[in-house]
C-alpha cells in the first residue's frame, strides 16, 4: 500500500498528493458513471461488484448487469 511506503520514507509527498488527485478523478469518474445509467448508489455499488467478475462479464453484456442491478432488492 502506497501510505505505507509514505509512512517508510519511500514515498515522497508530492507522490501522495497525486495519488489522492487520481483517487479524486476516479470518485468523480464513478459519480458520473451511475448517473449516466440511471442507477442509485447502490444499485451502482452492486452492478460494479458484477462488472467487476471476470466470469459475470464474459456472461452478460453491460446492459444486462445495469438491468439485474435495478431489479428489486429484499
Amino acid at each position: 500500500m502506497k501510505l505505507a511506503r509514505y509512512h517508510n520514507k519511500i514515498l515522497t509527498e508530492v507522490e501522495v498528493i497525486e495519488e489522492f488527485i487520481a483517487l479524486s478523478k476516479n470518485i468523480q469518474k464513478m459519480d458520473k458513471e451511475s448517473k449516466e445509467m440511471g442507477l442509485s448508489d447502490f444499485e451502482y455499488a452492486f452492478y460494479t461488484a458484477i462488472a467487476n467478475n471476470e466470469n459475470a462479464r464474459e456472461l452478460m453484456q453491460k446492459d444486462k448487469l445495469r438491468e439485474l442491478a435495478k431489479r428489486p432488492h429484499r
